[in-house]
């Protein structure tokens, strides 16, 4: 299914594997694909945002990025746990970036919901989000009319992004239009997977 980019299957089919809700969203919090089993009722606030948005809510980004657990864990290679206090109305969660090439293409979380995740989800997830990686690359690749993993990236290749990504993407930086920006563009000469590398390297501290 990760072959033909129909990543709703895939997640609908791993679901048999973790028995637990699943969002797949690529780098700029859009969903690419979420499990169609679930109860809307039974579940947190962020997932009905989710459902009925196409991206993470702004909030929802704020609140993460005030986690220290968060901020200390989300750059490491392997799926990661994350308890999140009961204020800020977020699931407890396994996550795991899906990594092509040194360039961070989205994002796996498996929800923890009606049992406790263990080790061996750890290790599946980590299968999963290998196994997908080179196929959520392969998307981007043969979709250029659609928004790519990183709107700022886009228009340093002067290309047009997505609207609402970007309105988004702003919002989740807590910037606005009327703000004065600097851009920077570095001329590998080539080495375009670098340049994937540096913008993600250079927006990391502020996602």
């Amino acid at each position: 299914s990760a072959a033909q980019s129909d990543f709703q299957t895939v997640v609908d089919d791993s679901w048999h594997a973790f028995h637990s809700p699943i969002t797949l969203l690529n780098s700029d919090f859009k969903v690419l694909a979420m499990s169609s089993r679930e109860d809307l009722g039974e579940m947190d606030e962020e997932w009905r945002y989710l459902k009925e948005n196409g991206y993470s809510s702004i909030q929802a980004i704020k609140d993460i990025n005030e986690d220290r657990d968060w901020l200390r864990k989300r750059s490491k290679s392997d799926a990661q746990r994350f308890h999140f206090s009961n204020k800020k109305k977020l699931s407890n969660c396994l996550s795991v970036s899906v990594v092509y090439d040194n360039v961070i293409y989205g994002r796996i979380n498996v929800l923890e919901k009606d049992r406790m995740l263990n080790e061996g989800d750890v290790q599946l997830l980590n299968h999963l989000s290998r196994g997908i990686a080179p196929y959520l690359n392969l998307y981007y690749v043969n979709h250029l009319n659609l928004s790519s993993h990183n709107v700022f990236y886009e228009m340093l290749r002067g290309r047009q992004p997505d609207r609402r990504a970007f309105e988004n993407r702003l919002g989740y930086k807590q910037w606005m239009d009327s703000d004065t920006f600097m851009g920077m563009v570095i001329d590998f000469e080539g080495a375009d997977s670098m340049m994937h590398v540096c913008m993600e390297q250079l927006d990391s501290p502020i996602l």
